[in-house]
C-alpha cells in the first residue's frame, strides 16, 4: 500500500515539478545541448556551481521545510532513518527532498513522543501550509533560485491534495480535523483576504483537483471537503448558540473563496428530500437557526427566565443584549451570502429559492393553527427570520438606489416555473411565483419578452416572500400572544381580588404568564434589533416607491406629476399582492412595537404616503377590497397623533401638513370607504367594520386640519350638484353608507345590551348555579360571545354617530337634500329614543365600561346633530313627519340627560331646535290631512307619501317617486321590485302622471285654504 502512495504521490511531483532532478527533466535534445555546454566550462568553475547549487537547496530545503540530512543540526528535524538510507554520492535534488517530505510526514504523524515544534509537528495539512508560507517568504526574500522555490511549492500541495483526496493514508491523523483547526487560526475574521497564503495555498489544490479529472472534479472536491463540513455541522449543533458561534464562521468563509468550493458548500446543504424542515438540519440551516426564539413555544427558553417576576431593567438589560449578539450574528452571516453571491451567484440563488419553495405552505392559515399541535414540514420561526434578515441586507443596495431599483421587472413574476431550467435560464429562482395573486388579474397567455431577469428582480421577490413567511407571521403572533398575556393578567387580577393567588389556580396561571411572556420578549427581541428594522424599513420604503413607478411607468417616482393616472403599459398585473401586505404589516408592526422607527425613515416616509394614495382607493390599480382597505389601516399608522414628544412626530406631521400630494388623501380614503360595501364580493359584514375603524380615525384626524377639511367640504359640495348623475357622487354614496352603518350597529348594540341584561338578572337570582356544569359552562360560553359582540357594536355605532356629528358641524346642505333628509331625521328620532325613552331601562346594565356602553356620549353626539342641522325647515319637518320615534316630549327627555352630565350649553341649543320643529309638526298636520286624501296611485308604494317628481322602472313598470329611487340606488343598484340591475339615468319620467298630482294638490290647497310644505 506505502509503495503505491509513493508511486502516486511520486506521479503528481513529477507531473507539476519541471525542475525535479535539477534539470533531469528536460527533453533529450536540451539535455544534450545542456552538457555540451557544460564540458566547455572550466572545470574548476563546474565544481564551484555544482556545490553551490547544492548548497543553496539544501539551505532552501532546511528553511522551508524545517529538516536536515545534516546529524549535527539543532535547528531543524534530523531524518535520521531518511539520510541512512541515502547513497554517498547521491546528489540533493527536488526529487530527493520530495521523498524526505513524504517520509518525514509519516514518520511523524506515526511518531508523537517528541516535543512538539514547527520542526516536529506530527500534523499533515497546517505542518504543509507552514513550509508553503516560509517558500512565499523565501520567495520575497529575493537571492534565492525561484525555480527551485515554485518547485518546492509544488511539492507542498501535491502533499497536501494527497492527504484530502485519500485521507485515510495517514492512520491516526483526522485531516478534517486539521483543516478546521488550521482555518481557524489562519482566518481573519473580519475580512476574507484573497491575497493571503491560505487563500492561494487551497486555491491551488482545488487547481489540482481540476487538472486531475476536468469531468469529475466537482465530485472529487466535495468528496475531500464534505468531512470538514459535517465536522462543522455536528460541532455547530451540540457547541453553536446565539453567543457561541465565533469558531464556525472560518470555516463557511473559506468556501467562499472560489466558485467550485461556494459550490461544495451550497451542495452539502442542499436537501435531498422535498421537506422543507430539512433545510434547517443542514450546515447553513443551522447558522439560521441561531437565535434568541426558542426551538418550541413550550420553551426551554434561554433568556428571560421568569420575566413575570423580574424588574423592567432587567428585560431591558437582556434585550439590549440579545441586540449585540443578534447584530453580530446578522453580519456574520451577511458577509457569508454577499461573498457567496459573489463567487457562485446561480447556485446561491437556486438554494435560497428552493428554500422558499419548500417552505411555502408555511405561511398557510391551516400550518398556523396546527404548528403547534402537528410535527412540523417547515423551518422554523428563528430560521425564516435570520433568513430574511440576510435578504434585507442583500436587497438594501438595489432598494435606496433609484437605478437599481429601476431594475426590478415586474414581469419577473409572469415567468412559468414548472421547467426550472427555463426558469433558471431567464434568471428566475423563485419557484412557484407566477401561481401568485397580483394587485389586477394576470392576462391569460402572456409571455414576457424579457430575455433575461437580473439578480436585482431576484433578490427583490426572494426577499418579499421570505418576509411573507417570517415577519408577518411572527406579527401575528406577537399580537395572540399580547392578547393572551392581557387575559391571563386580567384573571390574575381578578383572582387576586377574589380568593389570593396562592391558590391552585393562581399558581397555574402564574406559571402559564412566565412561559407565554418568555415566549412574547423573546420573539419581540428578534424581530425589534436595531439594524434588522432599519433594514426592514428601507425595504419597505423601496417597495413602495417602485410599485408607485410600475403603476406610473417610470423610472423616477419623483419625476410624476399626476399620480391618479394608470399608464397605458399597465403592468400591475404582475405585481404580486405579498408586497402590499409586506408594506403594511412593516409598518403596523414597527407601529405596535417599535414606534420611533416609522419617524426615523424621515423623508422618505413620504414613499408610504405615495402609496397609500396611489391604490387605496383605486380598484382600476388593486382588485382586492381587503387589501385596499389595509392601506386605510396602513394610514392610521403613520398619523402623527399619539408621541408625547413633537420630535418624535415631526416627519408625520410634515407629510400631512405640508407634502405636495397631500389634499389627495380625503378623497382617496372614501373611495375606499365605498368600494369596500360596492364590492359585491364576499366580504363579511362584520368584517366590513373591522376595515372601517381605521378610516373613521383617519378622518377624524383630517378633519382637525383646514387643507383636507376643505377637500371634504368641496366633495360635498360636488356632490350637491352632480345629485342625480347617473353614478351616485362619491361624497353622497359616503354619507348614505355611513347612516347605515349607524342604524346597523347601534341596533346590534342596544339588543345585546338588552341580552346581556336579562343574563345577569339571571345570574343575579341564583338560577345559574343550580344548572348542570356542562350548561353553566355554555352559558358563561354563550355570555362572553356577547359580551365581545356588544363592545365590537358600542364601539363602533359610537364611532359613526361621532363622524356623523363632526361633518354635520360644517357640511349641512347635502342633508336636507331630499335622498338624505329623511334618513338621518328618522336614524336620530329612532336612537334619541332608545336611549332616553322609556325603553332605556331595557339597557341598563352593571359595569357599563366592560361593554363600552357610552350613552351619555352617545345622546350628546346625537343631539349635537339634532342642533347642527335644526336650523332648516326641511330637517325639522322631517323629524316631525318621523311618526314612529317623534314625540313632543322626545327632547324634554333627551335634555333631562344632558342636564344630568353638564351640557348645558347643548341643551340650550336643543331647546330653540325643539321649537323649530314643534312649529314644523303644526305644519305637517295639515299636509297629512291633504296626503290621507290622495289616491293610491298617487302614493309611493315604498314609503306610502305623496309622488312628487312620479317615475316608472324599466324592468318591473312600477311607478315610485324619484328621490326614493336616488336613496336606494346609494346602497344597491337594482330594481327593488326584481333585483333587475339599474342605474338613475335609466328610469323613465312620468310628466303626466306628475301634472296631475300637482293639478290635484293645488286643488286640495284651495279647498282647505291653507299652505304645505311640499
Amino acid at each position: 500500500m506505502l509503495n503505491l502512495v509513493m508511486y502516486f504521490v511520486k506521479e503528481r511531483m513529477d507531473n507539476s515539478n519541471p525542475f525535479s532532478n535539477l534539470l533531469g527533466n528536460l527533453p533529450p535534445q536540451e539535455q544534450h545541448h545542456e552538457k555540451k555546454e557544460i564540458d566547455t566550462i572550466n572545470h574548476e568553475e563546474k565544481q564551484d556551481s555544482a556545490e553551490s547549487s547544492k548548497c543553496e537547496l539544501t539551505m532552501l530545503m532546511e528553511e522551508i521545510f524545517l529538516f536536515s540530512f545534516n546529524p549535527d543540526t539543532k535547528k531543524y528535524l534530523y531524518l535520521e532513518d531518511f539520510a541512512g538510507q541515502l547513497k554517498s554520492d547521491e546528489e540533493m535534488t527536488v526529487e530527493l527532498v520530495g521523498r524526505a517530505l513524504f517520509d518525514r510526514l509519516f514518520q511523524l504523524s506515526s511518531e508523537s513522543s517528541a516535543p512538539i515544534t514547527d520542526a516536529t509537528d506530527p500534523s499533515i495539512i497546517p505542518y504543509l501550509f507552514g513550509c508553503y508560507k516560509r517558500a512565499e517568504v523565501a520567495e520575497k526574500k529575493g537571492g534565492k533560485d525561484k525555480r527551485v522555490i515554485t518547485s518546492f511549492q509544488n511539492i507542498i500541495l501535491s502533499n497536501a491534495f494527497t492527504a484530502l483526496k485519500i485521507p485515510y493514508l495517514f492512520e491516526g491523523i483526522n485531516i478534517s480535523e486539521e483543516v478546521y483547526a488550521l482555518l481557524q487560526s489562519s482566518f481573519d475574521p473580519l475580512l476574507i483576504a484573497r491575497e493571503s497564503s491560505i487563500y492561494t495555498f487551497f486555491k491551488d489544490i482545488v487547481e489540482m483537483f481540476k487538472e486531475e479529472d476536468m469531468t469529475n472534479y466537482k465530485s472529487e472536491l466535495c468528496q475531500a471537503f464534505f468531512p470538514l463540513l459535517d465536522l462543522t455541522k455536528n460541532r455547530l449543533k451540540k457547541q453553536g448558540s446565539l453567543t457561541k458561534n465565533n469558531e464556525f464562521w472560518p470555516i463557511v468563509r473559506f468556501f467562499t473563496f472560489s466558485k467550485d468550493l461556494g459550490e461544495v458548500l451550497i451542495l452539502h446543504s442542499t436537501p435531498a428530500s422535498d421537506n422543507g424542515r430539512e433545510f434547517e438540519d443542514t450546515l447553513l440551516g443551522l447558522l439560521f437557526a441561531i437565535s434568541c426564539i426558542p426551538k418550541t413555544d413550550l420553551g426551554p427558553f434561554e433568556y428571560f427566565d421568569r420575566p413575570a417576576d423580574q424588574p423592567p431593567q432587567t428585560t431591558e438589560f437582556t434585550m439590549k443584549y440579545i441586540w449585540t449578539s443578534l447584530s453580530s450574528l446578522h453580519s456574520n452571516l451577511n458577509d457569508l451570502f454577499y461573498n457567496l453571491l459573489k463567487c457562485c451567484r446561480d447556485p446561491v440563488l437556486n438554494w435560497l429559492g428552493s428554500c422558499l419553495e419548500k417552505n411555502v405552505d408555511k405561511g398557510k392559515l391551516w400550518n398556523q393553527t396546527t404548528q403547534e399541535l402537528t410535527p412540523r414540514n417547515y423551518v422554523s420561526d428563528r430560521f425564516m427570520l435570520n433568513f430574511s434578515a440576510v435578504l434585507l441586507h442583500l436587497s438594501n443596495p438595489i432598494v435606496t438606489s433609484d437605478e437599481k431599483l429601476a431594475k426590478v421587472d415586474p414581469e419577473y413574476c409572469s415567468v412559468n416555473t414548472e421547467n426550472r431550467d427555463v426558469a433558471h435560464e431567464k434568471g428566475v429562482h423563485l419557484i412557484g411565483i407566477e401561481k401568485e395573486t397580483c394587485f389586477l388579474p394576470r392576462p391569460k397567455d402572456f409571455v414576457t419578452s424579457a430575455p433575461k431577469f437580473g439578480v436585482s428582480s431576484d433578490l427583490f421577490f426572494i426577499t418579499h416572500k421570505a418576509l411573507d413567511l417570517s415577519t408577518r407571521l411572527l406579527h401575528e403572533k406577537l399580537v395572540k400572544l399580547s392578547q393572551e398575556l392581557n387575559k391571563l393578567e386580567r384573571a390574575w387580577r381578578e383572582l387576586q381580588s377574589a380568593r389570593g393567588t396562592s391558590t391552585d389556580q393562581g399558581i397555574e396561571i402564574k406559571e402559564r404568564m412566565n412561559m407565554r411572556m418568555s415566549l412574547y420578549l423573546s420573539l419581540r427581541a428578534a424581530m425589534t434589533e436595531p439594524k434588522f428594522c432599519e433594514s426592514l424599513m428601507n425595504f419597505t420604503t423601496g417597495s413602495s416607491k417602485w410599485a408607485c413607478q410600475i403603476a406610473a411607468n417610470k423610472k423616477c417616482w419623483d419625476d410624476v406629476d399626476d399620480i391618479t393616472v394608470l399608464s397605458e403599459e399597465n403592468r400591475l398585473p404582475f405585481l404580486p399582492e405579498f408586497v402590499a401586505t409586506n408594506v403594511c404589516d412593516a409598518i403596523l408592526f414597527q407601529r405596535r412595537f417599535n414606534a420611533l422607527k416609522i419617524e426615523e425613515t424621515n423623508d422618505d416616509l413620504r414613499y408610504i404616503f405615495d402609496f397609500i394614495l396611489v391604490f387605496m382607493g383605486s380598484k382600476e390599480k388593486m382588485k382586492n377590497p381587503h387589501l385596499r382597505a389595509k392601506l386605510a389601516e396602513l394610514c392610521e399608522n403613520i398619523l402623527p397623533q399619539d408621541e408625547d414628544r413633537s420630535s418624535a412626530r415631526f416627519y408625520r406631521e410634515k407629510l400631512f401638513k405640508q407634502y405636495k400630494r397631500r389634499k389627495l388623501l380625503a378623497e382617496a380614503l372614501l373611495k375606499c370607504f365605498v368600494s369596500i360595501e360596492m364590492t359585491g364580493e364576499g366580504v363579511a359584514f362584520e368584517q366590513k367594520f373591522n376595515y372601517k375603524r381605521p378610516m373613521y380615525v383617519v378622518m377624524e384626524f383630517l378633519w382637525s386640519l383646514e387643507d383636507h377639511k376643505n377637500v371634504f367640504k368641496k366633495l360635498a359640495v360636488d356632490a350637491i350638484e352632480n345629485i342625480e348623475a347617473t353614478d351616485p357622487p362619491l361624497f353622497l354614496r359616503f354619507l348614505n353608507l355611513l347612516m347605515n352603518d349607524a342604524i346597523y350597529l347601534l341596533d346590534e348594540a342596544l339588543t345585546y345590551m338588552s341580552q346581556i341584561r336579562e343574563q345577569q338578572a339571571e345570574r343575579g337570582d341564583g338560577s345559574w348555579p343550580d344548572v348542570p356544569v356542562f350548561q353553566r359552562s355554555e352559558r358563561e360560553a354563550t355570555f362572553q360571545h356577547i359580551t365581545m359582540l356588544a363592545r365590537f357594536h358600542n364601539h363602533l355605532g359610537l364611532a359613526t354617530i361621532k363622524m356623523l356629528s363632526t361633518l354635520t358641524s360644517e357640511i349641512k346642505d347635502i342633508f336636507y337634500t331630499s335622498v338624505l333628509v329623511d334618513r338621518i331625521a328618522s336614524m336620530l328620532n329612532y336612537f334619541l329614543l332608545h336611549l332616553v325613552g322609556p325603553k332605556n331601562r331595557e339597557f341598563k346594565v352593571k359595569d357599563f365600561e366592560k361593554y363600552e356602553f357610552k350613552p351619555a356620549e352617545m345622546v350628546t353626539c346625537i343631539c349635537r346633530i339634532y342642533v347642527n342641522l335644526g336650523e332648516n325647515d326641511n330637517f325639522c319637518l322631517a323629524v316631525s313627519a318621523d311618526g314612529r320615534s317623534y314625540s313632543s316630549s322626545l327632547f324634554e327627555q333627551a335634555g333631562n340627560v344632558l342636564r344630568k352630565i353638564g351640557e348645558y350649553n347643548l341643551l340650550k341649543e336643543l331647546d330653540h331646535v325643539a321649537m323649530h320643529i314643534k312649529q314644523a309638526s303644526e305644519q305637517l298636520k295639515t299636509d297629512d290631512e291633504i296626503v290621507t286624501l290622495a289616491p293610491d296611485e298617487y302614493l309611493d308604494p315604498i314609503m306610502s307619501t305623496l309622488m312628487l317628481d312620479p317615475v316608472m322602472l324599466p324592468s318591473s313598470k312600477n311607478v315610485v317617486d324619484k328621490s326614493t329611487i336616488a336613496r336606494h340606488l346609494l346602497s344597491d343598484q337594482s330594481d327593488p321590485f326584481n333585483r333587475e340591475p339599474l342605474t338613475l339615468d335609466q328610469v323613465i319620467p312620468c310628466p303626466a302622471l306628475k301634472k296631475e298630482i300637482h293639478d290635484w294638490l293645488e286643488e286640495q290647497k284651495k279647498k282647505t285654504g291653507k299652505n304645505t310644505n311640499n
